[in-house]
């Protein structure tokens, strides 16, 4: 069998690598270090901000699936309960109350 990735202690030395000059660049402009986890997060924020697609974030975050994408950052979506409920209302309101088969 091949080798399928780094070993732990690599990925740990590369993890710690990458925090330690990111802590020094931070540093050196005076700036309070943030955590690469945290940049992530913050990243999915934006793109939800931004108005991505759901399913496009998942895939750009890497999550096995919607769901954990949705589990993860679905209250950062836009509406809540309240606000579809009174979309739905609008929607009934303004429509001439045929179905989609053209009964009422």
């Amino acid at each position: 069998m091949g080798r399928r990735g780094p070993t732990a202690a690599v990925a740990l030395m590369i993890v710690t690598a990458v925090g330690t000059r990111a802590k020094k660049a931070w540093a050196a402009v005076g700036l309070e270090p943030v955590g690469l986890h945290d940049c992530r997060h913050t990243y999915a924020a934006f793109m939800i901000a931004a108005g991505i697609n759901t399913k496009a974030l998942c895939t750009y975050m890497g999550h096995s699936t919607i769901t954990v994408t949705l589990d993860r950052y679905g209250h950062l979506l836009p509406g809540n309960e309240h606000e579809a409920a009174n979309l739905l209302d609008q929607w009934l309101t303004n429509t001439d109350q045929e179905t989609p088969h053209g009964s009422r």
